[in-house]
């Protein structure tokens, strides 16, 4: 550990390289909005402690989505309604969380998460979205999909693959 670091690590004060690092790292938010399944990122802002500081819950910010309810059919603000709790050191936890429309609340929308927790008490952490549903990606225009007909779920397949970066074969 670098003299600088070591300072920093005892009088509570981040280093120019803590900063710089932190900046790097994505919102919660972010990661649920916008990283396709499979994939695994540092996020800030991952957990929160209760009053008292005795345990850690997921922070589970509002999140812009779209909402295919009849109702909204478009983008919406989606929230979480309860705490759930998280291992407070070093530790592995996987979640279901499930996000409601605020607007009419109707709309759904799961994610399947693994977190990572380091030892210290730094409010970030590593994050893998094992899935979500509905699925990921950008929603299909019903005109677009009226041109497919019977291709349709072929289609829908394909348009999958592609928003979660497998590609498309041309077997």
């Amino acid at each position: 550990m670098s003299d600088e670091a070591g300072k920093a690590a005892s009088t509570g004060h981040a280093t120019e390289q803590d900063t710089a690092a932190e900046a790097t790292l994505m919102s919660f938010a972010e990661f649920l909005e916008s990283v396709p399944p499979g994939e695994m990122r540092r996020v800030k802002g991952l957990r929160y402690w209760e009053t008292g500081g005795r345990s850690a819950c997921l922070d589970t910010p509002p999140l812009s989505l779209h909402c295919s309810s009849d109702h909204c059919n478009g983008p919406r603000i989606f929230r979480h309604s309860e705490a759930i709790r998280v291992p407070p050191g070093t530790g592995i936890a996987d979640r279901i969380v499930d996000f409601t429309c605020s607007n009419c609340g109707e709309g759904q929308k799961t994610f399947a998460l693994r977190l990572f927790f380091p030892l210290s008490d730094g409010y970030f952490g590593d994050c893998i979205k094992f899935g979500e549903f509905p699925t990921y990606g950008p929603p299909t225009p019903t005109r677009l999909l009226r041109l497919f007909g019977t291709d349709r779920e072929t289609f829908l397949k394909g348009r999958r693959c592609e928003n979660q970066g497998l590609g498309i074969t041309g077997e």
